[in-house]
């Protein structure tokens, strides 16, 4: 159910207009989801680690090695293929959903990554990196102390 419901929100955005919406909102995305990963860790009492690699299923247990490349319709595949560090932000959010479905106790960390799913939705764009995550065209969010910065206080 997660899963299907997740598959079927990526594989319907229009990725011939993403990067092309530059938005004050897209910065906002940016910031809340860093601020859900900071609350998962917290709440979880995990080691953060960098946004890059936080590949929540795993951290939550599940160890597989998945593709979803079969998944996916052809605008998504070229889309994704062509692009490291976004794919692998969508690999997290569908890996996540597919756990919830097998461990529902899970689904509620799914929001952590539906913020940066929403930029591409409104045909935004962004790169996440080990030294920053850059809202295209408008802000861009040094990582070095991201934990500390993002967490409830």
């Amino acid at each position: 159910m997660y899963f299907e419901q997740a598959l079927t929100r990526i594989n319907n955005i229009d990725w011939d207009k993403v990067g092309t919406n530059i938005s004050d909102e897209n910065g906002d995305l940016g910031v809340m989801f860093l601020s859900r990963l900071a609350d998962f860790y917290s709440e979880t009492l995990l080691k953060p680690y960098p946004p890059i690699v936080s590949d929540i299923a795993m951290l939550m247990g599940d160890k597989r090695e998945v593709s979803f490349e079969e998944y996916y319709n052809d605008k998504t595949k070229k889309f994704l293929c062509q692009t490291q560090y976004q794919s692998k932000i969508v690999e997290y959010y569908l890996k996540l959903s597919q756990l919830a479905d097998r461990n529902p106790e899970v689904e509620k960390y799914i929001k952590v990554y539906e913020p940066l799913i929403e930029i591409f939705e409104q045909g935004g764009s962004f790169l996440l990196r080990y030294e920053g995550l850059e809202i295209k065209d408008i802000c861009f969010i040094p990582l070095y102390t991201w934990f500390d910065k993002f967490k409830k206080s």
